[in-house]
């Protein structure tokens, strides 16, 4: 497993498990058999939220439920939590829910069902309504009463973070320090994936600026959705219809090229595109089953040389 050594020295793996659907597609004996299959591989990093696997807002997570039971009988520093709150209802992507209210409710769901503090709580969307500097002290408050150690968001533009950022740095308080995003080496669009509400790299959002920044970034649907391997197979692309653009298929062709050149999987070569990108990276990997995981953390430690680094940049983006 390759990690990052971040925030001076807190380790994490640079593989993230996705805990959306435990749970809920996800059954309890999969989704405890795929957490102690990652922490089998060096893994450290939960990804979860107190919307995932709930059917409505108010209505238990059964993410959140399964991984605190499950993690909870192990030392605590083994492992790093990340949840978010303040999804929107799903019935209504645009009726913000970040609001006092809500954000105060999702927080002590999510403690609740946790069992443990996370390690950081996100803002899972913005309200641009909102000054960012009245959300990030907000936060702040959580953290000083002892609901999370940490903060970040999700699905925020850069300029926003810079905004939320800047005033904290200018009254002493904490800032931001992990952001979420939708970013993977099979390219989508805002209109391609359907929802206006989320961030995908390229959109309000610069590589560069993360670059630069040296801020984390945690990328969702890292792997497409497992576009790239259903081109070369023809298979019917399911949820992977998000990612079919026209880019995509000639990527498809080049993955290949590299994977059989290098002996590994087309997996492999599209997550290593984000753990080889740049020092701050991680990807977010989920799986519906115990081989699907398998196959994803078995390329945990292969990085992409920086000659294909560029070549599948410049495909992508062309």
């Amino acid at each position: 497993m390759k990690y990052l050594s971040l925030f001076g020295n807190t380790s994490f793996s640079r593989i993230v498990l996705g805990c959306d659907h435990f749970g809920e597609t996800i059954s309890e004996s999969t989704a405890r058999s795929q957490m102690d299959l990652y922490l089998s591989y060096g893994g450290n990093v939960f990804d979860t939220a107190c919307c995932y696997g709930q059917q409505n807002p108010g209505t238990p997570s059964t993410s959140e439920v399964l991984l605190g039971k499950h993690m909870r009988f192990l030392e605590r520093g083994m492992y790093r939590i990340i949840t978010k709150g303040g999804h929107p209802d799903r019935r209504d992507m645009h009726r913000s829910r970040v609001t006092e209210k809500d954000l105060e409710y999702d927080i002590n769901q999510s403690l609740d069902q946790l069992g443990t503090v996370p390690d950081w709580w996100l803002f899972h969307r913005d309200n641009p309504d909102i000054p960012a500097s009245e959300l990030i002290d907000l936060a702040n408050s959580y953290i000083d009463r002892g609901l999370t150690n940490n903060i970040g968001v999700s699905n925020w533009s850069t300029s926003r973070i810079d905004e939320a950022n800047s005033w904290a740095l200018k009254h002493g308080k904490v800032q931001f320090t992990i952001s979420q995003i939708q970013f993977s080496l099979a390219k989508c669009t805002i209109e391609s994936w359907g929802d206006d509400t989320i961030q995908i790299m390229g959109h309000n959002c610069s590589l560069k600026w993360y670059e630069d920044s040296k801020m984390p970034y945690m990328c969702f649907s890292s792997q497409g959705r497992g576009i790239i391997q259903k081109l070369l197979c023809s298979k019917d692309l399911g949820r992977a219809y998000r990612f079919d653009v026209p880019a995509n298929r000639s990527l498809a062709e080049k993955v290949q090229e590299i994977a059989k050149r290098d002996g590994v999987s087309v997996t492999d070569v599209c997550l290593s595109y984000i753990t080889s990108l740049s020092s701050n990276s991680l990807a977010i990997a989920g799986a519906t089953g115990i081989p699907q995981l398998r196959e994803t953390l078995s390329g945990c430690n292969y990085t992409l040389a920086p000659s294909d680094l560029s070549i599948l940049s410049d495909l992508r983006n062309s």
